[in-house]
Order: structure tokens, then sequence, then C-alpha cells
């Protein structure tokens, strides 16, 4: 790495690091006031249920936030560079736009891998500590099913319908009522059950349950019904979370089975592509500040840099959410809608960069002049 290369990437890094604290600074206030009823009630020690609290939620936060600390950062260093002139330095020794970001490199793909981190690593299990302490608005947990906060499954002839949370590790399931049917698919038996136990392979004893109509299974003294169907609890895990809080292998996994014959499939496709597409959205924007500075370097006038920037920036951001929810209920494609906008962006940061080649050569061409 070169000296020019060494130093630009440490500069760069430093202005994102202050850019980054101050802003999850602000977002960590605004955050914990709306949390911190929940945040210290019953707290034998507030202040370090507080700090837990601040702990856990930094990585969704973080993550939310970390495109626009992109952009500011970007623009926090070409200013500083331009108002010190060693970005005019830099070009008048020959180096274009395109090696510039080509020397930042070290940088760019630290912020795409730190992106993809948090969304696929960090986030997922920060989200799930969050919605078991249910603060903030993570107070209740998000069941996402067929038909409002239920989830519906088959087994064999019979359906289930599950409208409670799944313990996956001691193999219970509550509020749990099935639909038993007859070779002909007429319902012959519903069972309401407060909770169902796994006891043996694909066997369910169903605890105070009620049974109503005729058929095979009868309840005990105790109100204890037992039943053989097939439940997959770490099927029902994964669906009871919203597509853009699994982790990229769960998402996959998900789609490879089709849903389950459960779920559409169309958010997880989106939610799979954005986080592949989404990682390399902070990076494309501090390319974006990049190439704006050499179209409106010879104002000379940070602002001509800045209001474009952030109207660019600000407006793809919104773009591309909206884009991406309407990609999850399947009215545009969802390879389209993670892919589109971060095409669309990085397209036009090639236009400016091809411009301001263009522009470059140009002026390095000897005007002709009269003997």
């Amino acid at each position: 790495m070169t000296t020019i290369a060494r130093y630009i990437n440490l500069l760069l890094v430093k202005r994102l690091a202050v850019v980054l604290f101050a802003i999850w600074g602000f977002a960590s206030v605004f955050d914990l006031l709306d949390a911190i009823d929940d945040v210290t009630k019953d707290a034998e020690f507030p202040v370090l249920s507080v700090l837990a609290y601040l702990a856990v939620r930094a990585p969704s936060l973080l993550s939310q936030i970390l495109p626009v600390i992109a952009l500011l950062g970007g623009l926090y260093f070409i200013t500083d560079l331009m108002r010190n002139h060693e970005l005019m330095v830099i070009w008048s020794m020959g180096r274009s736009t395109r090696q510039v970001i080509i020397k930042l490199m070290p940088v760019l793909v630290l912020l795409a891998a730190g992106k993809f981190v948090l969304d696929d690593q960090l986030v997922p299990r920060s989200v799930e500590m969050l919605r078991e302490w249910k603060v903030g608005a993570f107070k209740r947990t998000e069941i996402v099913g067929s038909s409002g906060n239920e989830i519906w499954l088959k087994s064999g002839r019979d359906i289930v319908r599950v409208g409670g949370e799944a313990d996956q590790a001691e193999g219970i399931l509550n509020d749990v009522t099935l639909f038993i049917r007859d070779d002909a698919g007429r319902l012959t038996q519903r069972v309401d059950a407060v909770r169902a136990q796994l006891i043996d392979d694909n066997l369910w004893q169903l605890l105070q349950a009620r049974i109503s109509g005729r058929g095979a299974l009868t309840a005990d003294d105790d109100g204890s019904v037992v039943w053989r169907g097939w439940i997959d609890l770490g099927h029902i895990t994964l669906l009871a979370r919203p597509a853009r809080e699994l982790m990229l292998l769960d998402q996959w996994r998900i789609i490879q089975a089709d849903g389950f014959s459960i779920r559409a499939i169309d958010p997880y496709v989106t939610w799979l592509n954005h986080r592949l597409a989404g990682s390399l959205i902070p990076s494309l924007l501090l390319a974006l500040v990049l190439a704006l500075a050499r179209s409106f370097s010879r104002s000379g006038n940070a602002m001509a840099i800045f209001v474009p920037a952030i109207a660019v920036g600000f407006s793809f951001l919104i773009i591309n959410g909206v884009v991406i929810a309407i990609g999850e209920v399947g009215v545009v494609p969802p390879v389209l809608a993670a892919w589109g906008p971060v095409a669309l962006l990085f397209t036009l940061i090639s236009i400016l960069l091809l411009r301001t080649n263009r522009l470059s050569a140009m002026r390095l061409v000897p005007s002709s002049g009269s003997s």
C-alpha cells in the first residue's frame, strides 16, 4: 500500500468513526427514551439494565444507520481533503477518481463485510434476545402465519393450528387446535388444547384438551389427549419470525422447502437477495460522494457536493425501502426488488466516473492556436 493510499484510508476510517459514534449516540438516546420504562421495570440495578439494553440493541440500530453513516462520513472525508487542498494535490498527480476509489477499496470492503455480518449474524441473535426480553418495540413476539397471529400446518389428513409460541428445546407448543378429518376430508373432530408436548417420535400429548365431535380421539380423566402426527418445531420457530430477522441459511432453507407449504416464499427470496445486495449499499454511497467530488470540484464550494449527495443518497434509501416492501408481497419480482435499486445506484456512479474521466481527458488535450 502506497503512502497516499495508507493516508486516505486512515483518514476515512477516522471520519467514519466520528460520524458513527455521533449518529449512533443520538439514535440510542431516542431509542432508549421509548424503551426506558420496560428496561428498568423490576430491575435490581437499573443502570446495568440500561447498559445491557444498549449493547443488545446496538447491532440492529447500527444496521439501520450504517448507510447514512457511510454517506455523511464520506462527505466529512471529502470536505476535509478539499479544505486542505489535499484532494487537488492527488488529482494533480494524475490520480483519477476511479483510482482514488480503488485505493480506498480496503475501507469499502470492510464496510460491505461489516454490513453483512451485522445483518446476517448479529441482528438475528440480538433481535431474538430483545423479543424474549419484551422491551420497547420488541414487547410482542411477532408470529407470522397464514392467518393473523396463527400458524397453520398439515399433518397427513389432519390440520393443525398453532396460536402460541413454540419451545423447540422442550418440544412444547402452546395454544394448539387440531382439526381431525376422515379419508374423504370431512371434519370429524376438533381438539383445542392449552399445550401440546412431544413425548415420542411424532407422538404428542395434548394437555387441558377439549374435544368436539366424534372420532377416534378420546380424553383421559385429567383432560389429556394422545395424538400421533407430524409437527416440525424447527419449522415453526423459523416461520414465527419475520424474514428480515432470519439468517441467510435459514432463509435459504425455507425457500428450498417452498415455505414448507405454509408460507409464500416471496418475502424470503426478497430478503435473501437484499442481505447480499444490501451489504453493498454503504460502500456504494461512499463511492457516490467520491464520484460527485470531481464533478463539482471546480466550484470550490463544499455545498455543491453536499446537496446532490444528500439528495441522491436519501432518495435512494427511500426508494430502496419502498421497492423492498412491494417485493415482499410479490408486486415486483423479489430478485429485481433487491438488486434493482442497487444496480441503478451503481450505474449512476459509473456514469459520473466516466463523465469526470472524459472531462479530465478533454482538459489535457492542448488547444490548437494559429501561429
